[in-house]
């Protein structure tokens, strides 16, 4: 009875791992990226991008309404402490009209 308790653990073992590389080799066709980390990792930085484009506009905003002017640069905000220097990164800004936009990669 022990060696059939065995045999059918390692018939469910090998059908597992059968599975297991089937998948693994489907996905590593797909673009060498056997776990699928790239398209969620690319999504999460586009989001962030957007997070922080937002981020940039708000502070840009709250820096006219309290000081009367747009800032000359995004640097002001950051000086100001309204900002961190990495949400800065790749946006274009006009101190004119006070639009932020993400800087084209």
């Amino acid at each position: 009875m022990k060696g059939i308790g065995i045999l059918l653990s390692l018939i469910v073992s090998g059908i597992v791992l059968y599975l297991t590389l089937q998948n693994v080799r489907s996905h590593s066709n797909e673009g060498g990226d056997p776990l699928g980390l790239i398209k969620p990792i690319e999504k999460a930085k586009k989001v962030q991008s957007i997070i922080d484009l937002s981020a940039v506009q708000m502070a840009v905003q709250t820096y006219q309404i309290q000081q009367g002017a747009f800032p000359k640069s995004l640097d002001d905000l950051v000086n100001a402490g309204h900002l961190a220097g990495s949400q800065i990164k790749n946006l274009d800004y006009d101190p004119e009209s006070g639009k932020v936009s993400a800087h084209p990669e």
